[in-house]
């Protein structure tokens, strides 16, 4: 059977035409890259947005260890607080990964967990374009951010904060 005429638009149509995403990596340089006025039409401002990509998933891997890194200072501020007594309960710690919902450290990672949601899932729609030249600069950019920040960080935490793109 036949599929090659459903999508085709005949001369009747009110409807403009529709182009077709390719499915496959090409080598392309005039993808729309997430928005329809972000359409490079040059091979300069495809290599412009590949730097842009590039530095938009340093960004990512930098804001993973920036939430690490606030969650590691509230960590050991807690540890270092002393035991609380009460006449009815024996000496307990504080539970340092516990956060109150509304409290300002809370809401602080909150802002930056949504941040570090939208870069990815961004990222990851940059890589579905199926361009080899905007998926190599997603790539080579986490590489280089992992490179950057990730040495600080454990295996334990990275999947804590969540580890890779769109988890």
């Amino acid at each position: 059977m036949d599929h090659s005429n459903h999508m085709a638009m005949g001369n009747n149509s009110t409807m403009p035409p529709m182009s077709m995403m390719s499915m496959w990596f090409h080598f392309s340089h005039s993808d729309v890259i997430l928005f329809d006025f972000w359409h490079p039409q040059s091979v300069i401002a495809q290599l412009g947005s590949c730097v842009l990509i590039f530095f938009l998933a340093v960004a990512y891997e930098g804001l993973k260890w920036f939430r690490w890194h606030l969650q590691s200072r509230l960590f050991a501020a807690n540890r270092s607080q002393p035991p609380t007594w009460t006449t009815t309960t024996p000496i307990t710690t504080r539970n340092p990964f516990r956060l109150n919902t509304f409290s300002l450290p809370h809401l602080i990672q909150t802002v930056l967990f949504v941040m570090q949601i939208i870069l990815s899932y961004g990222l990851m729609l940059v890589f579905m374009t199926y361009n080899v030249w905007l998926a190599l600069s997603v790539i080579l950019g986490a590489g280089v951010g992992y490179f950057i920040f990730g040495a600080q960080m454990t295996v334990f935490t990275e999947q804590q904060m969540g580890g890779d793109c769109c988890e």
